[in-house]
């Protein structure tokens, strides 16, 4: 069971960057998310309220998928930062791996982990978004090995991990 302690209602604006949450209206399921803070690609823009979606169905596509539309909506904040776990055995690619990059993929660098996803509607180029602040990364001359299996959770009422979503079984694509 997770905590209701910091849990609350509220519209993505007011959600802290950086925190798990869930969408809730007119979902068939709750869809798991973390709110960021978007610039819309543009430098010197100000950043915005969006949802990293974590899980969920977005019109087949695959997650993590970045979704700014909802940003007046209500969300359930769970209050918390999410916990990240590296599945066993231990599953990663080195910084060259380039040709085979999936959206997905954790970027574990000397600040913690990025998440990479996609745009909803954009043209399918990688985004890389720290966890535990919720803001846009550059690559750059960034260090980083790439991990390609790991769940994401809270710590449950007795301080065990419970996990939400585990990369790549739970991210496939609608109909694959």
């Amino acid at each position: 069971m997770i905590p209701m302690e910091g849990m609350a209602y509220r519209r993505l604006n007011d959600i802290q960057p950086g925190n798990l949450l869930y969408y809730v209206e007119g979902q068939t399921a709750p869809v798991l998310a973390l709110r960021i803070k978007h610039s819309g690609g543009r430098q010197g823009t100000e950043p915005y309220s969006a949802a990293l979606i974590l899980s969920g169905d977005a019109g087949g596509l695959r997650m993590p998928l970045v979704d700014a539309t909802k940003r007046s909506s209500y969300y359930i904040d769970l209050g918390a930062k999410p916990l990240v776990a590296w599945n066993v055995p231990l599953s990663a690619a080195p910084r060259s791996t380039r040709e085979n990059l999936a959206v997905g993929y954790l970027l574990l660098t000397a600040s913690g982990p990025w998440l990479s996803s996609v745009y909803l509607g954009g043209r399918g180029d990688l985004m890389y978004w720290d966890l535990s602040t919720g803001e846009l990364q550059s690559i750059g001359d960034q260090e980083f090995t790439f991990i390609t299996e790991w769940s994401i959770g809270l710590a449950d009422t007795s301080g065990l991990f419970c996990r939400l979503v585990t990369y790549p079984a739970d991210f496939r694509a609608v109909g694959t």
